[in-house]
């Protein structure tokens, strides 16, 4: 009797339906601070383009610029492509990999001496939460390690999403 009991379990757990957040053929326009230029004096948060190539592999683009009327201008572009290796009714947990360019322009006035241009490496991991009664619009956050490539020197830091670092995305049917 114990025998039938566990192949009817198996049998059951193997053949229910997986609820799993498809958004294959999907174009999500949003908002992205999780690839913001942090890399000088100042943040540029930047908008999101992102499409899903397939159930497990997402691309990104990320357009950002901030204009002050001191002429110190930020300005990031970016690219990352996002892979699902979990994925359940609500949520998607991914790796990243994101490269792209950032400049911090010069502004005397709060402190910053010269532009800085760099080039950015991204690799991490993050997670995309989808409320149920909202299943269109994604939150996200992320933790991994950022490079960041100037004339003079490469850094590398950690990053990692708190309240201000935040992606959401509203997806299109």
């Amino acid at each position: 009797m114990k025998r039938i009991g566990f192949v009817l379990v198996a049998y059951l757990c193997l053949t229910s339906p997986v609820l799993a957040k498809d958004m294959t053929g999907r174009l999500a326009l949003g908002f992205n601070s999780l690839f913001a230029n942090t890399f000088g004096y100042s943040s540029t948060p930047a908008l999101s383009l992102k499409y899903a190539l397939s159930p497990a592999f997402q691309t990104q683009g990320i357009l950002g610029f901030v204009s002050r009327e001191t002429g110190s201008n930020s300005f990031t572009l970016g690219v990352r492509f996002l892979s699902n290796f979990v994925r359940e009714d609500n949520m998607n947990l991914y790796g990243v990999l994101g490269a792209g360019f950032l400049r911090d322009g010069a502004d005397p006035a709060r402190g910053i001496p010269e532009t800085t241009d760099a080039g950015r490496l991204q690799l991490g991991t993050g997670l995309e939460f989808f409320f149920f009664d909202f299943p269109n619009l994604g939150f996200s956050v992320e933790v991994g390690v950022d490079f960041f490539f100037t004339d003079q020197q490469t850094i590398v830091g950690v990053n990692s999403g708190s309240f201000e670092l935040v992606g959401i995305h509203y997806y299109f049917n």
